[in-house]
């Protein structure tokens, strides 16, 4: 029996048995994975894992591996792939109600300010030089006002937070013992304090949007704050930033211990609120993935698995040994995508888009458009219910949907509803009319 990825039970299953129950299946998708695919990949994988309940699992793994594969102290979780992506989006998902605690009201007193507050330091930015000094002293005192907020806030963070920063200063303890924390840093800082004080009006932290010069002294702040987390000083490349570096010794040491307090589990363990356990958006990301790349994916796999199983001096080679479990599943897999094929044309066009801001939730709409997906619309079409109406003479597509044409004893509404709701996704590409 043949059956697609959009029905229900299959893709539970699917998904349980060789994603959620194999990480080897998960991470192999993550290392496989083009750079031009990673923020659809990362927020699919996280959606279904996190909404099962094992998104700090798929992350924990992820670290491991990252950690494992990174060369060198200076580069660790700051390559652009899946497992940094994944730390990005899921700080965003969990920690919304975390930031706003720390940070909003100072970044909104900031903003109230911005007419009588300049912290600009680079004398080619500024046609007054005299204010330099002035200007310094001003952003000592605010960038030590956000320094205070973000340390003092140890005990509001979630535990989920406290769990990735163990997981990343234990997985770094044991390749480069001197960078656990700035590896930590680059979590904390890089990819959740700094990007909100850069852009506050994107995180939700303000209503308004920051002027230009305002804009630019977040910027600055969080200059300040990325190299204290990275235990470095200001250099030529930035010579205007050199005065501060008095101040970044000043308070590396209160930085460092409020890396090292994070990076302790918490006791208390957060309840976890299991969600709906499937996302329409995801599903269609992750069967136009494996679609696209199943085959790169397999022989990386079975590479794995063969250096795994290999037995050295003379004894059975890979191709007599009897199949292992994960042999077994990577040829189930292999199967399940040749039956699959491409994704419904019209599930690809009318896939929800899923965003790494805002975590993806199931809706009516996704289910009627699941429940249906693939049902022939010939007879809405023959009927001349609706139809492409050609062009108007501004040069707009016409959609018509004729009313008088509907026959209200025989026609199937979810079927009229579906044909109508199906090329949604062609007229948000292009301008329209309707009849």
């Amino acid at each position: 029996m043949t059956f697609s990825l959009f029905s229900r039970q299959p893709l539970t299953t699917f998904t349980q048995q060789l994603l959620v129950n194999d990480l080897k299946f998960a991470l192999a998708l993550c290392e496989c994975c083009p750079s031009s695919e990673v923020d659809e990949l990362t927020v699919a994988l996280l959606n279904i894992f996190d909404s099962r309940g094992l998104g700090l699992t798929l992350l924990k793994a992820l670290i491991e591996q990252e950690v494992a594969n990174t060369e060198s102290e200076s580069e660790l979780l700051r390559r652009n792939c899946v497992a940094t992506k994944m730390l990005s989006v899921f700080a965003k998902w969990k920690g919304s109600d975390y930031l706003k605690k720390v940070l909003q009201e100072t970044i909104e007193r900031l903003i109230r300010s911005s007419s009588v507050l300049d912290l600009e330091l680079d004398p080619a930015r500024t046609s007054c030089p005299e204010v330099l000094y002035a200007n310094e002293e001003q952003l000592r005192v605010i960038a030590k006002k956000f320094i205070g907020e973000i340390t003092k806030s140890g005990p509001y963070l979630p535990d989920s937070f406290r769990r990735i920063c163990h997981t990343i200063s234990s997985c770094v303890a044991d390749r480069f013992p001197e960078a656990k924390y700035t590896a930590v840093g680059a979590f904390i800082f890089l990819r959740f304090f700094c990007p909100a004080i850069v852009a506050p009006d994107s995180e939700g932290l303000v209503d308004m949007v920051p002027t230009k010069e305002m804009r630019r002294g977040l910027m600055l702040i969080a200059k300040i704050i990325q190299n204290l987390a990275n235990n470095v000083l200001f250099g030529a490349k930035e010579a205007y930033m050199i005065p501060l570096n008095d101040f970044l010794t000043g308070n590396i040491c209160e930085v460092i211990n409020f890396l090292r307090n994070i990076s302790t589990p918490s006791k208390v363990k957060e309840v976890i609120q299991l969600q709906e356990s499937f996302d329409f958006g995801s599903s269609v990301a992750l069967h136009r993935f494996l679609y696209d790349h199943w085959e790169t994916v397999r022989h990386k796999l079975v590479f794995e698995e063969k250096a795994r199983l290999q037995r050295p001096n003379g004894d059975k080679s890979f191709s007599e040994l009897p199949p292992s479990e994960l042999q077994i599943s990577i040829n189930k897999f292999s199967a399940l995508i040749s039956t699959l094929g491409a994704p419904p044309l019209d599930i690809s066009l009318g896939r929800p888009q899923i965003t790494g801001s805002v975590q993806p939730a199931y809706s009516r709409y996704q289910h009627f458009m699941l429940r249906n997906s693939g049902r022939s619309v010939e007879s809405i079409l023959s009927a001349r219910i609706v139809y492409d109406g050609g062009e108007t003479k501004d040069g707009m597509s016409v959609i018509c949907f004729v009313q008088r044409n509907i026959n209200i004893e025989t026609v199937d509404p979810d079927l009229l509803a579906y044909c109508y709701l199906k090329v949604g996704p062609l007229l948000e590409r292009m301008q329209y009319a309707r009849c």
